[in-house]
């Protein structure tokens, strides 16, 4: 069994920097369903089990619209094709 030490810890680099809208905006993704809107209780479940504020919460959301990964329609969001690509990397 590999085991891991603070020198192995200390030595690994960010393949690629993401801010943290963008990472929040990655998690909100995995609450949706594909060619659904996002279900209300989903959504609070996914808010309470990351222990989320509610400010994190709309920079996920704004984030996620803005990148283009979700759809804002008149009856709710949607995981867009570009956001299903997003959560199976």
């Amino acid at each position: 069994m590999a085991t891991v030490k603070l020198s192995d810890v200390e030595g690994v680099t960010d393949k690629e920097y993401i801010s943290n809208a963008e990472r929040l905006a990655l998690e909100f993704l995995e609450v949706f369903e594909p060619n659904r809107l996002l279900d209300q209780e989903e959504f609070e479940e996914w808010i309470k089990i990351n222990s989320l504020s509610v400010e994190e919460v709309r920079e996920a959301a704004k984030e996620a619209v803005r990148k283009g990964w979700v759809e804002d329609l008149t009856d709710g969001l949607l995981l867009t094709a570009p956001g299903r690509q997003k959560t199976h990397q």
